[in-house]
């Protein structure tokens, strides 16, 4: 595995990986679109406002926002985004998670194929 990853490299979009095998081989895995790592989830909250109607029994809570979480030069980062956003990184994450599926399927079968598990 750790041959395979000194070869990946994703293209300036990260949309492409190309994967170079060691025989030579080159594999290409495509993305089905534009990719985002993270996740998105939503919150409500309650404001400092004393007669606000956040703070009646029972509260009715301002919101809902929508939060992108990911990690942004080795921090993890989270942005308060508009639902029109947070739907467009869905779909994003989402093709993310399946290049990411398909990388290890990828991963799997040439750790199958390594020159140590073939019969000599």
């Amino acid at each position: 595995m750790y041959l395979m990853s000194n070869y990946i490299r994703l293209s300036n979009r990260y949309r492409i990986a190309n994967v170079k095998a060691p025989r030579g081989t080159n594999i290409v895995i495509c993305a089905r679109g534009p990719i985002l790592p993270g996740s998105i989830s939503t919150a409500k909250s309650r404001c400092g406002t004393p007669n606000c109607v956040c703070k009646a029994s029972p509260p009715k809570l301002h919101g809902t926002y929508y939060r992108w979480t990911g990690v942004i030069d080795g921090k993890q980062t989270t942005k308060t985004i508009s639902k029109q956003m947070a739907e467009e990184c869905k779909r994003r994450i989402k093709h993310y998670r399946a290049l990411q599926r398909e990388l290890e399927r990828t991963l799997e079968r040439s750790l199958a194929n390594a020159p140590w598990a073939e019969p000599q």
